[in-house]
């Protein structure tokens, strides 16, 4: 097995090329070839290029196997990976993910500067693919750990649950990022972003 590994903004992923690897990743694979300390170590493997009806295809796996649906630095990564390799020679294209269709535009010849169109920001629990909670996911409280947090939940082709605060640590990003990602109600598991909130409203109570 061939890994390219690269990484956006401290989130690195593994490149595996669908061309160049031919045998098929299993979830126990993927599990052990992202353990930080037993295997290879990232926070996901990009499986491709795959050929979807004209369009150059990706497949996203997090560390524990499982598949999803987006990610920002993902798509960022592995478009950079694609002009390493020559897979795109112009100055853009479409990727088609799980969570839908990517436009990525190349800002400079090397493909280190990109423009990425994530689609459009939808704010329903549909969408969000979240329970018992209300039709539209903004402003609304949701219990972590016995702490009521006012949250924003939006999809952009994956979910994010954000949160704003006063103040910002390492150690309540990981208190509530513990809670949070496999709360009840989100059966599918979310992406957790903890926010400080600057300018117009900053004394609010959270």
């Amino acid at each position: 097995m061939k890994f390219e590994k690269y990484h956006g903004l401290g989130n690195d992923y593994l490149v595996y090329d669908a061309v160049e690897n031919k045998e098929k990743l299993t979830e126990d694979e993927i599990k052990l070839i992202c353990h930080r300390n037993f295997g290879i170590g990232s926070d996901g493997i990009l499986y491709g290029p795959i050929n979807k009806e004209g369009k150059i295809g990706l497949k996203i796996f997090n560390p524990d196997g499982s598949e999803a649906e987006k990610s920002g630095n993902g798509v960022r990564i592995f478009s950079k990976y694609l002009k390493d390799k020559k897979y795109v020679v112009d100055d853009e294209f479409d990727l088609d993910t799980l969570g839908g269709n990517v436009h990525v535009k190349y800002n400079n010849d090397d493909g280190t500067n990109l423009t990425v169109s994530m689609g459009k920001l939808k704010f329903t629990k549909e969408d969000v693919g979240a329970v018992d909670v209300p039709e539209e996911t903004v402003d609304i409280n949701l219990d972590f750990n016995h702490h009521i947090y006012k949250s924003t939940c939006v999809s952009i082709g994956n979910p994010h649950c954000v949160i704003p605060m006063k103040e910002v640590s390492k150690e309540k990003v990981c208190e509530i990022g513990k809670y949070s990602e496999a709360a009840k109600y989100f059966p599918k598991r979310i992406n957790t972003q903890i926010v400080p909130q600057t300018g117009r409203g900053t004394d609010d109570e959270f």
